[in-house]
Protein backbone atom coordinates (compact mmCIF):
# COMPACT_ATOMS: atom_id res chain seq x y z
CA UNK A 1 0.00 0.00 0.00
CA UNK A 2 1.52 3.33 -0.81
CA UNK A 3 -0.80 5.73 0.96
CA UNK A 4 -4.16 5.23 2.85
CA UNK A 5 -6.68 8.00 4.32
CA UNK A 6 -9.70 7.76 6.53
CA UNK A 7 -9.23 10.49 9.19
CA UNK A 8 -7.29 13.45 9.54
CA UNK A 9 -7.08 17.02 11.72
CA UNK A 10 -7.85 18.55 7.99
CA UNK A 11 -10.81 15.80 7.42
CA UNK A 12 -12.04 17.40 10.72
CA UNK A 13 -11.79 20.95 9.90
CA UNK A 14 -12.66 20.96 6.48
CA UNK A 15 -16.15 19.69 6.91
CA UNK A 16 -16.68 22.89 9.17
CA UNK A 17 -15.46 25.51 6.44
CA UNK A 18 -17.86 23.42 3.85
CA UNK A 19 -20.64 23.46 6.53
CA UNK A 20 -19.78 27.47 6.44
CA UNK A 21 -19.61 27.87 3.19
CA UNK A 22 -23.16 25.89 2.47
CA UNK A 23 -25.77 28.89 2.40
CA UNK A 24 -28.41 26.81 2.84
CA UNK A 25 -27.43 25.98 6.87
CA UNK A 26 -29.10 28.53 9.37
CA UNK A 27 -28.10 27.15 13.11
CA UNK A 28 -30.99 27.80 15.53
CA UNK A 29 -29.66 29.81 18.81
CA UNK A 30 -27.71 27.52 21.03
CA UNK A 31 -26.93 24.75 18.20
CA UNK A 32 -24.28 22.38 18.82
CA UNK A 33 -22.07 20.26 17.06
CA UNK A 34 -21.58 16.57 18.63
CA UNK A 35 -19.11 14.29 18.63
CA UNK A 36 -16.31 11.86 20.62
CA UNK A 37 -13.39 12.53 22.06
CA UNK A 38 -11.06 11.80 19.27
CA UNK A 39 -7.63 13.40 18.83
CA UNK A 40 -9.25 15.59 16.24
CA UNK A 41 -12.53 17.16 17.88
CA UNK A 42 -9.95 17.71 21.45
CA UNK A 43 -7.67 19.53 19.38
CA UNK A 44 -7.62 23.54 19.98
CA UNK A 45 -7.41 23.77 16.18
CA UNK A 46 -11.11 22.51 15.74
CA UNK A 47 -11.81 23.73 18.68
CA UNK A 48 -11.27 27.51 17.61
CA UNK A 49 -13.01 26.99 14.11
CA UNK A 50 -16.53 25.29 16.06
CA UNK A 51 -16.42 29.25 18.29
CA UNK A 52 -15.90 30.86 14.96
CA UNK A 53 -18.93 29.28 13.64
CA UNK A 54 -21.24 30.16 16.70
CA UNK A 55 -21.72 26.59 17.92
CA UNK A 56 -21.42 25.00 21.03
CA UNK A 57 -19.46 21.83 21.24
CA UNK A 58 -20.78 18.55 22.88
CA UNK A 59 -18.59 14.93 22.92
CA UNK A 60 -19.53 12.15 24.47
CA UNK A 61 -18.67 10.82 27.84
CA UNK A 62 -15.62 8.73 28.03
CA UNK A 63 -16.33 4.59 27.72
CA UNK A 64 -19.99 5.70 26.95
CA UNK A 65 -20.26 4.17 23.28
CA UNK A 66 -24.50 4.39 23.81
CA UNK A 67 -23.62 8.90 23.22
CA UNK A 68 -22.80 8.28 19.56
CA UNK A 69 -24.31 4.72 18.96
CA UNK A 70 -26.13 6.01 15.70
CA UNK A 71 -22.85 7.59 14.26
CA UNK A 72 -20.77 4.22 15.67
CA UNK A 73 -23.31 2.40 13.19
CA UNK A 74 -22.94 4.15 10.29
CA UNK A 75 -19.17 4.16 10.38
CA UNK A 76 -18.83 -0.12 11.63
CA UNK A 77 -21.59 -0.23 8.35
CA UNK A 78 -19.00 2.32 5.99
CA UNK A 79 -16.13 -0.06 7.33
CA UNK A 80 -17.46 -2.85 6.33
CA UNK A 81 -19.14 -2.24 3.32
CA UNK A 82 -16.20 -0.06 1.69
CA UNK A 83 -13.92 -2.42 -0.82
CA UNK A 84 -11.03 -1.10 0.15
CA UNK A 85 -8.46 -2.87 -2.67
CA UNK A 86 -4.78 -3.20 -2.10
CA UNK A 87 -2.29 -1.60 -4.44
CA UNK A 88 -0.24 -4.30 -6.12
CA UNK A 89 1.50 -2.16 -8.42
Amino acid sequence: MLAYNVSTLDLATDTLVELKKNRRVKFAEGAFIHSDQGVHYTSPTFQKQVKKLGLGQSMSRRGNCWDNAPQESFFGHFKHEAFIKPCNS
